[in-house]
């Protein structure tokens, strides 16, 4: 841990491993598997994109655990795909595995904060071969608004200002979650109430989503040093709020 807080950035000490990246030589196929409420939720995405057909893909909404007993449910074989894959390239048994779609993940369908989530709603997606999606583009406005579309060319600076109180981030969970309990993320009310936040308006219809954020800000601080930290929040119409994904 000490050796990985003193890289702060994206420095050879993290590139030179890098699979997020082209890399063409690395030759050995690879099976990528994790869940939403993991760590490394986008390693699958990043190792898809970054190795090519050298990879096989599956999220779903686990915490930090093995799939066949991870929650939240549903679960996956993980012995099943882990011994077919290591039948074939291990021993080299047709075990049919290079016919398994590319990708294949849990999609989210609208989750409420809980005490404790051992199910989650949803469905699963296949996707024979693993392109990077088509980005749906949103910008904050001048009345503080999240509009679709890209920013107005030529319009003036709106600055907004925030000193978060020190206890905002206490709805965020842990990081890698062990338990689908308190250290999944809470109910995001309570970090909202710290934090610049900007609303679509209501959705009118069904909308799912798979890959990657993007975040882009200007942004300048007063103070030595400070966190930034960015939400993608479902807000449910009794206004109870679920986390989608957050970044530092």
């Amino acid at each position: 841990m000490e050796e990985w807080l003193e890289h702060q950035r994206r420095d050879a000490f993290w590139e030179h491993g890098s699979i997020c990246e082209d890399f063409d030589g690395f030759p050995v196929p690879a099976m990528v598997i994790a869940g939403w409420a993991d760590g490394y939720r986008n390693t699958p995405m990043k190792a898809a994109e970054g190795l090519g057909d050298k990879v096989k893909a599956l999220i779903g909404p686990w915490v930090h655990k093995y799939p066949h007993f991870a929650w939240p449910k549903p679960r996956a074989d993980f012995h099943g795909e882990a011994i077919a894959w290591w039948n074939r390239w291990l021993r080299d048994e047709q075990t049919g595995v290079e016919a398994l779609p590319q990708m294949r993940a849990f999609i989210l369908d609208g989750p409420k904060p809980a005490l404790r989530r051992n199910v989650e709603p949803g469905f699963w997606v296949a996707k024979d071969e693993w392109q990077p999606p088509e980005m749906q583009t949103f910008y904050v406005d001048q009345f503080g608004s999240l509009n679709e579309g890209m920013p107005i060319a030529g319009a003036h600076d709106h600055n907004a200002y925030l000193k978060s109180p020190l206890d905002t981030g206490t709805a965020s969970g842990e990081w890698f979650t062990l338990k689908p309990d308190a250290e999944m993320a809470g109910d995001q009310r309570i970090d909202d109430v710290g934090s610049l936040t900007f609303e679509t308006a209501p959705l009118t219809q069904a909308v799912d989503y798979l890959g990657q954020p993007v975040l882009t800000v200007e942004l300048a601080c007063d103070a030595d040093w400070a966190n930034l930290v960015a939400r993608v929040v479902d807000i449910h119409p009794d206004g109870s709020a679920t986390a989608s994904l957050s970044a530092c």
